[in-house]
């Protein structure tokens, strides 16, 4: 039993003042207040100024002191490095830094514990295997990581928390506790440290993956002689892990599928795939043993070796424990078999938007390989970029492209400018870049079928990409899945949309139809007029598009190339504007986006060079577009002219009119929007 006077004399090094008018029992510590759940937790409360000093940042969190007086439980002592509200009459010990009280602290605990405490770190996999571990030891008193709370203050918080000594401590352990600022494996003193894989994450701060596997093999310097080491052998660097371990221990474990031999500790004779599950069956200490996984991942057949391994280092029932294997729950989003009903219709999503590595980005593709077979609907991949990459990150999404080539999917959707060049570059799929989330989900709802499975994968942060995953099942139980997918079927759609003269914006019933092909030639047309280029002579270069009227070498000036930009502009045409007005394509695109801010378009107005229709790049228009542009450009868009028209397969533009002006889109021919207009002119007339 561990007493207030008991924790006093602990931080006596650091003591500033102290004030104990009870001594009660202490088993646990809080460094936020909100977490405080039983009467026995004492708070460590961490000023602003020392958090700035540690992490050189504002602390987000309001102060503990303000919540104190709402707060429903007796804190029975506070520690602080900042003087307490007057209102505060309570335990209290004042210290020099509450970080440094937390290293005292956790220190001390940690050398008192003297039951089994198991790390893990991975590049993938050290989130799941932890809860395997809490799952298949859930008849145990277990201390474990709030959440995935894996970095530096987390885990000295977790060491203080040993003060409860549980059966058994899981530390979730990330990169961010092993690196320069000092390695926590040694104040962690694991007597099982776990690396779970080595992947291509955080390297826009480290140099390659080699340099990332000697920073995760830092948690084997907290081992002792006696420590055991457990390493994932089919990962990379396993040469530069398993060199490191043995500095430290003689205690090496190993698992391995795919490169299965005589240095595996243990041995898979079979895994089996179920829908939406795994059977597994291996060899281990001389024993047969068959469990359920409730995974559809291979990397979690991984993990579930791993904590094999670390129950075969405990005093536990190995028989109970294998038992709960078919327990298991894998965090949220880290390819969660979601099943979503409308109208008796079953959708299937594997949503793995928890995080991503290139690793994992590769597991979750062929998670849904093996899956997509149990299903007679569509099968789709939805995908966003792997974030945190660095320089790196363009040749590594590079290396998705013959994963993608190769998968099940009959559409594919990216989102992200990470992942254009995949895009481009993957052949023979149904596979369409976007630059909008909120148009890549619409679209996603519309292409799924009864009996569909669709992937949805991604990193969590740097992307929009986990807002697609978070509105599809919405949009499903909204019955979008029975619109037509317009886009992929190529499908246009004729609108009109009449807005009366003096009226403003918010009061114009607007079509909701939309383009499927772009503004880029209208853009040029605006872009150039609002410049006042100067009349030259320009000759046409080889653009893929060049054919009998538009040839290599044709002379034209430099005005009419900008009128050409109207009524159906010929593709080369298109193209050689868009080569005299910008200095790159980079230009091109940065001078879009301006225009796109500017006038508050929909982000997807302007994509490719040309504006045509690209099954590989997504283009969206409104009417509401268009009357902006009208409006903002009616000087130079309607100069001497009723009507201006633009598009390729079909028709759409501006028509003025006695009711006023008529926005219309894809139509078929020019004489079909005035015999549409003319009909509109009667029926208002009849009004």
């Amino acid at each position: 039993m561990h007493t207030i006077s008991g924790i006093l004399k602990i931080l006596e090094p650091i003591l500033v003042e102290q004030s104990i008018k009870n001594d009660f029992e202490i088993n646990d510590f809080e460094i936020n207040i909100k977490n405080l759940e039983h009467s026995n937790a004492a708070l460590i409360n961490i000023s602003e100024a020392s958090w700035r000093k540690w992490f050189r940042n504002k602390k987000s969190l309001k102060s503990n002191f303000s919540h104190i007086e709402s707060l429903e439980i007796e804190i029975p002592l506070i520690i602080s490095d900042e003087r307490l509200p007057e209102s505060w009459f309570g335990n209290y010990i004042i210290v020099e830094n509450a970080f440094e009280a937390m290293k005292l602290l956790g220190t001390y605990f940690r050398e008192k514990y003297q039951n089994p405490l198991i790390a893990i770190t991975g590049s993938f996999g050290k989130s799941s295997t932890r809860m395997m571990l809490e799952t298949v030891l859930g008849d145990y008193e277990l201390l474990y990581n709030r959440g995935n709370a894996n970095m530096r203050i987390p885990i000295m918080l977790n060491l203080c928390k040993l003060i409860r000594n549980p059966d058994f401590a899981l530390f979730e352990v990330s990169l961010n506790a092993l690196n320069n600022r000092g390695n926590m494996a040694t104040n962690i003193k694991p007597d099982i440290a776990i690396v779970t894989g080595i992947g291509e994450a955080h390297l826009s701060s480290f140099s390659g993956t080699e340099e990332i596997a000697e920073f995760k093999a830092r948690l084997f310097k907290g081992l002792s002689e006696e420590g055991v080491a457990i390493i994932n052998g089919d990962t990379l660097h396993v040469d530069v892990l398993e060199r490191r371990a043995r500095l430290n221990t003689t205690h090496i474990k190993k698992y391995q599928i795919e490169n299965d031999n005589e240095q595996s500790n243990i041995r898979v004779t079979d895994v089996k795939t179920l829908k939406g599950a795994h059977e597994i069956a291996v060899v281990f200490n001389g024993n047969n043993i068959k469990f359920m996984l409730n995974s559809l991942s291979k990397g979690m057949v991984y993990n579930s070796l791993a904590v094999l391994l670390a129950l075969s280092e405990l005093n536990v029932d190995l028989k109970a424990c294998v038992a709960k294997f078919s327990e298991f729950k894998p965090l949220k989003k880290v390819l969660e078999f979601k099943e979503v009903t409308y109208k008796n219709a079953i959708y299937t999503l594997i949503d793995d938007t928890h995080n991503a590595s290139l690793p994992a980005m590769i597991n979750a593709i062929e998670t849904f390989n093996n899956q997509a077979h149990f299903f007679k609907g569509r099968k789709v991949i939805a995908i966003g970029k792997i974030n945190d990459l660095g320089e790196d990150s363009e040749m590594l999404h590079r290396r998705l492209i013959p994963i993608l080539n190769a998968c099940n999917a009959d559409y594919i959707l990216c989102l992200d400018s990470d992942l254009k060049m995949v895009v481009n570059r993957v052949k023979n799929k149904k596979i369409t870049w976007y630059k909008d989330y909120n148009l890549l989900a619409r679209d996603l709802c519309t292409l799924l079928t009864p009996d569909s499975i669709t992937l949805l994968k991604s990193s969590v942060t740097g992307t929009l990409f986990p807002r697609v995953a978070e509105q599809l099942p919405k949009f499903i139980e909204a019955g979008l899945t029975q619109n037509k997918a317009l886009f992929h079927t190529k499908k246009f759609t004729p609108a009109l949309t009449l807005i009366p003269e003096n009226i403003e914006i918010d009061q114009v019933d607007f079509s909701d139809q939309t383009l499927i092909e772009g503004i880029a030639p209208l853009f040029y047309y605006i872009y150039a007029k609002s410049l006042k280029v100067s009349n030259r002579s320009i000759q046409l270069k080889k653009w893929r598009t060049n054919d009998n009227n538009f040839y290599t070498g044709k002379t034209i000036m430099m005005h009419d190339l900008i009128e050409l930009m109207i009524n159906q502009p010929h593709p080369s045409a298109v193209y050689q504007l868009s080569n005299e007005l910008f200095n790159s394509e980079k230009d091109r695109q940065m001078q879009a986006d301006k225009f796109i801010k500017k006038y508050n378009l929909s982000l997807s107005a302007i994509i490719n060079v040309t504006g045509r229709y690209m099954l590989k790049e997504r283009h969206e228009v409104t009417h509401r577009d268009l009357y902006r542009l009208y409006r903002q450009f009616e000087d130079i868009l309607m100069s001497n002219r009723e009507m201006l028209c633009f598009g390729y397969d079909s028709v759409h533009g501006f028509f003025k009119t006695d009711m006023g002006i008529v926005i219309f889109t894809s139509y078929p021919s020019i004489e079909q929007v005035r015999s549409d207009v003319s009909q509109l002119e009667k029926s208002s007339s009849s009004w």
